[in-house]
């Protein structure tokens, strides 16, 4: 049930992700507070896309600009930001501020190569208008992709109280449009390299798993990837748990937590082994960890998850053993009034 569940939000993700990065930039958006259009420049790699991919020079800069067009009567004020590509739970990557990590081997900061306008953006009533940020390659030249996303977002959303006496309740839909820009100084093939984190107890939701974060350490996408999570006992070949997951995708330097989930299974303490395997690109990888359960943490996940069963056996045995005394003690009661009679 679990694996239904974790793909269900993992096509929502997939879906949401399509619908900012595909539908969310282009000028058509009926019903929204404002659309927004890349201008694609001269340096871009793909023109056929819809977000900036470009390639430049180590110490280059440039000027992106996005067109954006202001839908409502009133004016629009603009929050714009800026987050480094992340890799979500569901195998997503993510283009806005999250608090996903980065693997340590990342080339640059996207936020110190992009930087935003000094100036608030207002855009007049059903008017259009530039939003334009300033782009400035690392110093150094870097193999790989360096890749983020712009966030624009109505300022004003919240402030608007509800007008009128008769209207108790005021309905407002946030809409946030995010533009990918993926950087470069060549277009060459990185090779992917994955490595593994320990593996570590804990819960997500309050369903128990065995996570452990799997690191991007190359500057390059790493997409169509497939996982597959086993939780043995040590010294056993006995697989008890398993998880698999399929078209993942991890962005460049991305850390991914991928989480074993032991289901209603509850957990007992003990030395395991955790294996992995991934493969992704005609490259594939292999890990192994080893772990340690205690009792005590045994004890307390089992007892705070919402799929395990608590373990009545002692409470039903105790139960049956207090039914039974007290129908023995009834017959002996009775046996010896009728003996007395």
């Amino acid at each position: 049930m679990m694996q239904k569940l974790m793909r269900k939000r993992w096509l929502l993700a997939l879906l949401a992700a399509f619908a900012i990065l595909l539908i969310g930039i282009h000028a058509s958006a009926h019903g929204l507070a404002f659309s927004v259009q890349p201008v694609l420049p001269t340096q871009q790699v793909n023109k056929k896309v819809t977000y900036f991919d470009l390639k430049l020079a180590p110490k280059q800069q440039t000027t992106l600009s996005v067109n954006v067009h202001n839908n409502k009567s009133t004016p629009l004020h603009l929050k714009a930001g800026l987050a480094q590509a992340t890799t979500n739970l569901n195998g997503v990557v993510e283009y806005s501020a999250n608090k996903e990590q980065l693997d340590k081997h990342v080339p640059a900061k996207f936020a110190q190569a992009v930087a935003l306008p000094d100036k608030p953006i207002t855009i007049a009533p059903n008017a259009d208008d530039q939003v334009q940020i300033q782009v400035t390659m690392p110093k150094r030249a870097f193999k790989g992709q360096l890749a983020g996303g712009l966030t624009l977002s109505d300022a004003d959303f919240g402030k608007q109280a509800a007008t009128g006496k008769k209207q108790a309740v005021a309905i407002n839909n946030r809409y946030q449009f995010v533009v990918a820009i993926v950087l470069r100084n060549n277009q060459r093939t990185v090779t992917p390299k994955l490595s593994l984190d320990s593996a570590k107890m804990g819960q997500i939701n309050a369903r128990n798993v065995v996570s452990r974060a799997i690191h991007n350490e190359t500057a390059t996408f790493v997409n169509q990837l497939k996982v597959t999570g086993q939780v043995q006992k040590a010294g056993s070949t006995d697989v008890l748990y398993t998880t698999k997951q399929v078209n993942y995708q991890l962005a460049p330097n991305a850390i991914m937590q991928f989480p074993v989930w032991l289901k209603e299974r509850p957990l007992v303490a003990g030395k395991y082994k955790l294996r992995v395997t991934a493969s992704a690109q005609k490259q594939h990888w292999q890990f192994s960890r080893n772990f340690t359960v205690t009792a005590a943490k045994a004890k307390h996940l089992n007892g705070s998850s919402v799929e395990v069963k608590p373990d009545n056996t002692w409470r039903n045995a105790a139960i049956g053993a207090g039914s039974g005394a007290t129908v023995l003690a009834g017959v002996l009661a009775w046996a010896v009034i009728r003996r007395r009679h």
